[in-house]
């Protein structure tokens, strides 16, 4: 059965683009009322929907399911349609939804590959359609901009790892021919954006190893590009739009009005009149947002977040944000996914057509589940281990790990005292201090506290971390607390000196650790899910 389903996903996948294609020759020819793209994208929903709830996933589906049922309540109250309204939450939220489906779904086949092929189809249709019907056979040119620049890093990456050179060049020629041909800011820009990236990241990776001879040559290449993408500019079909727009607008300065005309065509001027209209209206509207029933009759403003405010009001978009902010922070996206992630929010936040537009927000969901599936384990000498404590005992305990500290890239942050000063000269770089204080001074300890709060940001920021591993006590906490916020593993070890309480700070890093070791038998009726890992001494 599972492989029955694995293989629908794939085919669903693969049909992404096609069913784009049937969906702009069926609105073009008013041939139906409900679209090819709308009907299967509405299964897709309700098979990712019914996998989450196999595989229950409590904790959203609750978190959701009560959310939807009290918004279309207070809309239904308010007067609105419930078609157009539960047809916009689910508009809105696909990509949350198929955020969590990709997040636990596991397939072998799902993979750089099939992306870059998926990728190639979409060039492929553009390019034929154009040189046959003399134009574009999607019905939103803004939507198709975002999927080719939103997964070119992915597609690139696979390319340069592969050494598949022939389908490189092929690749390349159809997407600078769908550049021209698309003739949108968001193509052009975005295609030097993620060119630019690449050579940062060749030069980071191999500057030791460049020669003379090859930095000479990089450059070249710029210098001889910058011109070449100047020229190509100049005679494209975007630079003709935006010259079109400055001369019929008049926007020869600029300014204010030259950035809301020419760069976000009119967008700022649809968002202050929507939010003027937003502002008027009753309380339950800033709760609730304006609805779908209204804003299908009025000019969104293409700007995703100010789309979805507009839509679900306050409650709804601090539900999205939450719902969003997990995703990225369970999934702990990494290099060339992380990057196409950034700029996919890019796109949506200036461009718009990505978080909700069904036929892009699929893809920034997808990365999920490409992330989870070419993540390489990194080699511990890689791994990146911070080993954290309070002065005193618990750091005489952390010490103890002393001979496993060179199998990985580690840094030491303590308190620091008269007791461990010395250890500067021994450890040089690879040991840093935080403040000490103690809460006996209940007054000076605040400012301490704060303090050190700021100075483990800084810590945390510089080394990243991989894994964070500590004994408590105080000195531990917001370090545990950042690392659990951006996807850090942390392990805990319960103080040697507790054998019949817990610590304060082992209540409270006990509900967000990755691992909870206790060396007492009898402390695991505090923490049922810690492993017994003995004395540490």
């Amino acid at each position: 059965m599972k492989r029955i389903f694995d293989k629908l996903v794939i085919i669903l996948l693969i049909c992404q683009p096609i069913l784009d294609v049937i969906t702009y020759f069926q609105i073009n020819n008013n041939s139906s009322f409900f679209t090819i793209s709308t009907i299967i994208r509405s299964i897709i929903l309700i098979i990712t929907f019914l996998y989450l709830i196999k595989i229950k996933d409590k904790k959203f589906l609750i978190f959701f399911i009560l959310y939807v049922i009290l918004d279309i309540s207070l809309n239904l109250f308010r007067g609105d349609s419930f078609i157009e309204e539960a047809k916009g939450l689910s508009i809105i939220f696909y990509y949350i939804i198929l955020g969590h489906f990709f997040s636990n779904y596991k397939n072998e086949f799902i993979t750089d590959r099939l992306v870059t092929y998926i990728y190639l189809i979409y060039l492929t249709i553009i390019v034929v359609t154009r040189l046959i019907f003399g134009k574009i056979s999607f019905y939103s040119v803004n939507d198709v901009s975002s999927i080719l620049i939103g997964l070119s890093p992915i597609v690139i990456n696979y390319l340069i790892k592969k050494k598949n050179y022939g389908l490189g060049l092929l690749i390349l020629a159809e997407l600078i021919g769908s550049i021209l041909i698309l003739g949108t800011k968001t193509t052009f820009f975005g295609f030097i954006i993620v060119v630019l990236y690449f050579i940062i990241r060749y030069i980071k990776n191999h500057y030791k190893n460049i020669s003379k001879k090859k930095l000479i040559l990089i450059i070249s290449i710029v210098v001889i590009a910058i011109p070449i993408i100047g020229y190509i500019f100049v005679n494209s079909y975007a630079f003709e739009r935006i010259m079109k727009n400055i001369n019929y607008f008049k926007a020869y300065k600029f300014d204010y009005y030259f950035i809301n005309k020419v760069i976000f065509s009119r967008r700022l001027e649809f968002l202050i009149d929507l939010f003027n209209i937003f502002i008027k209206s009753p309380i339950l509207t800033f709760i609730i947002g304006l609805g779908s029933t209204l804003l299908n009759s009025m000019k969104f403003v293409e700007m995703d977040i100010f789309d979805i405010f507009f839509r679900i009001g306050i409650l709804g978009t601090l539900i999205y944000i939450y719902f969003f902010i997990d995703l990225l922070r369970k999934n702990k996206l990494k290099s060339i996914y992380l990057f196409s992630m950034i700029l996919l929010i890019f796109i949506s936040l200036f461009q718009g057509h990505v978080l909700i537009s069904t036929c892009v927000s699929i893809y920034p969901a997808l990365l999920f589940i490409l992330n989870k599936s070419n993540s390489n384990k990194i080699k511990n000498k890689d791994k990146r281990v911070i080993f954290i404590s309070s002065t005193g005992g618990h750091f005489n305990e952390i010490m103890q790990l002393e001979p496993i500290f060179k199998k990985y890239d580690y840094h030491i942050i303590v308190e620091k005292d008269k007791t461990n000063e010395h250890l500067k000269n021994k450890y040089k770089n690879r040991i840093n201090y935080l403040p000490y204080g103690t809460r006996a001074k209940l007054f000076k300890y605040i400012f301490i506290f704060t303090y050190m709060v700021l100075k483990t940001i800084f810590y945390y920021i510089k080394y990243r971390p991989h894994v964070i591993v500590t004994t408590g006590t105080h000195t531990a906490v917001p370090m545990c607390y950042l690392g659990h916020l951006f996807g850090t593993k942390v392990i805990f070890i319960e103080t040697f000196a507790n054998r019949t309480k817990p610590s304060l700070s082992g209540r409270l890093i006990y509900p967000i650790s990755d691992m909870f070791i206790v060396q007492w038998e009898e402390m695991k009726k505090f923490y049922p899910k810690a492993v017994d890992g003995g004395s540490i001494f």
